[in-house]
């Protein structure tokens, strides 16, 4: 068997797989690249319970109170077994508990932030920006279908579901936070390369098209990984002496592509 260097990367300062939070490209505007925001959103369904079920949620089924003996019809009551069923499937009088997220919505916090347009959020009025952490995903209010940005922003969904607790409003962050990245490790650059030669006697800085001739072409793109070699002399104790890592960091080709 051949003898190969180890993967050299470390995992802690790795983000390979993880989806940028800065889906728009600069200075690109016009390109939106979402798609794979969509995805790593679409398995949250974030819980709000409504005020109006306050005496039943934390009931199970058809219980009145947490001791529940099956034989002893004091702790059955048919309306809580009614209402508990209509609460879970989210019927009428109830709302339904989980929904999925509408990102249209939900990424108009981000459009606001990378626009400075600051409809949602003054401190980006006139002053676009972008994510600078994944920890930021906790500023954008997790809209979910069949409700508007509104509804969070004004501060009436949580006003009629008080009884939501702070672990269940905090669980679709926590699950995102770990699919998500503000630094990408892997890049994919598309490139045009032209070999060019000056005529004798021509402006050295000045391309003359009568005179300077085109002596080859290259199309393709290239997949860039930026890594750290967990060997370097250069890792210090930053626990001790913090300092920016970017100085360390390497770059290797992994892959390239040469487009006809």
């Amino acid at each position: 068997m051949p003898v190969i260097e180890p993967y050299a990367i470390s995992e802690p300062f790795s983000t390979a797989g993880k989806v940028n939070l800065n889906y728009q490209i600069a200075p690109f505007n016009y390109i939106r690249r979402a798609t794979a925001l969509y995805g790593a959103f679409k398995s949250e369904q974030p819980l709000v319970l409504p005020n109006s079920g306050s005496k039943i949620y934390k009931l199970w089924k058809e219980h009145t109170n947490d001791d529940f003996y099956p034989n002893d019809p004091k702790s059955q009551d048919p309306q809580v077994s009614t209402d508990w069923g209509k609460l879970y499937a989210g019927q009428a009088p109830f709302d339904k508990l989980r929904r999925p997220i509408d990102m249209a919505e939900t990424l108009k916090q981000a459009d606001d932030r990378f626009n400075g347009t600051g409809a949602y959020d003054v401190r980006f009025q006139g002053n676009p920006d972008i994510f600078r952490s994944a920890t930021e995903v906790c500023e954008l209010h997790l809209v979910r279908q069949d409700e508007s940005l509104s509804d969070y922003t004004s501060g009436n969904i949580w006003d009629n579901a008080l009884i939501t607790g702070d672990n269940a409003r905090e669980r679709p962050y926590t699950n995102l936070y770990a699919k998500l990245t503000t630094r990408s490790n892997v890049y994919t650059v598309h490139l045009r390369v032209q070999g060019l030669r000056k005529s004798k006697g021509t402006d050295p800085a000045q391309w003359d098209e009568s005179k300077d001739k085109i002596l080859g072409e290259y199309r393709g793109s290239a997949m860039i990984e930026r890594f750290i070699d967990p060997a370097d002399p250069r890792l210090v104790d930053y626990a001790t002496a913090p300092e920016s890592l970017d100085t360390i960091y390497k770059f290797r080709v992994l892959n390239t592509k040469k487009f006809p």
